[in-house]
C-alpha cells in the first residue's frame, strides 16, 4: 500500500491501516526512524475512569457571524452557510482565525503569498483587503498600520471559544473545550501555513485530556 505525503506536512494512511489501530481525524502518531525506515505508531490512549466528553451537536448559532475552523472551514451568517468568492478572501479569513484574532500585515502577506517577495506580498494584500471589505461589510475585520484585526466580540468562532475554554480551571470547561476539537484545525484546506498554528491547539487538546484523566482519577 501507498502512503501519500502531502504539501502540509502530513500524509495519507491507507483506511485499511486506520481502521485496524482505531485511529480517527485528529490523532496523533508516534513517528521515528529505525534502520533506516520509518515507524509510525498509535500513542496511547489517556485511560479515562469516566468519559471526559459531554454528548453535544454541532450547533450554528441563529444570529450573527459564526466561523468554525476545526477540521471542516465554515461560516454562517444569521445560520445560513456563506459562500465566500474567491481563493484568496476565504484564506485571508482563514488566517485571522487560526491567529486567533489579530497578525501583523508582514506576517499575513508572507502566508498568503510566499512566492513573492515582501513588495509585492504586500501590495497584493492592500488590494485583498480592500476587496474584502467592499464585498463582505459584515465582515468585522479593521486594520492599523502595522496589524490585521478580526473583532472576536463580534464573532462566535469555535477557535476562540476552545481557546477561551482552555484557559479555565473547572472540569466543566474542559470538557466543552474538548467538545469543540472535532478534528486539526482547517484539516480538509489546502493552506501551508496551517501547521504553524495547528501544532498549538493539539498541545492543548492533550493536555486537557491529560487533566481530565488526572481529575478523574482523583474523584475515584
Amino acid at each position: 500500500m501507498e502512503v501519500l505525503l502531502t504539501k502540509k506536512r502530513q500524509i495519507t494512511l491507507p483506511q485499511t491501516y486506520i481502521d485496524e489501530m482505531g485511529l480517527k481525524c485528529g490523532d496523533t502518531l508516534k513517528c521515528y526512524m529505525k534502520n533506516k525506515r520509518l515507524i509510525l505508531s498509535a500513542q496511547e490512549r489517556p485511560n479515562m475512569h469516566e468519559n471526559p466528553v459531554i454528548e453535544t451537536t454541532f450547533s450554528v448559532p441563529m444570529s450573527g457571524l459564526a466561523i468554525f475552523c476545526f477540521q471542516r472551514f465554515n461560516l454562517f451568517l444569521d445560520g445560513k452557510p456563506i459562500h465566500i468568492k474567491g481563493r484568496k478572501p476565504r484564506e485571508l479569513i482563514a488566517v485571522l482565525v487560526a491567529s486567533c484574532e489579530s497578525i501583523s500585515k508582514r506576517a499575513c502577506a508572507s502566508f498568503l503569498w510566499p512566492e513573492s517577495n515582501a513588495y509585492q506580498a504586500m501590495d497584493n494584500l492592500y488590494k485583498l483587503l480592500s476587496r474584502v471589505k467592499t464585498l463582505y461589510t459584515w465582515l468585522p475585520i479593521s486594520q492599523d498600520n502595522e496589524a490585521i484585526i478580526l473583532h472576536r466580540e463580534r464573532v462566535y468562532c469555535d477557535v476562540f471559544e476552545y481557546s477561551r475554554l482552555c484557559c479555565k480551571p473547572d472540569r466543566e470547561s474542559w470538557q466543552k473545550a474538548v467538545n469543540l476539537y472535532r478534528g486539526m484545525l482547517l484539516y480538509e484546506e489546502p493552506y501551508d501555513w496551517v501547521s504553524d498554528f495547528d501544532v498549538r491547539y493539539e498541545m492543548l487538546y492533550q493536555g486537557l485530556l491529560k487533566k481530565l484523566n488526572y481529575d478523574a482519577c482523583l474523584k475515584n
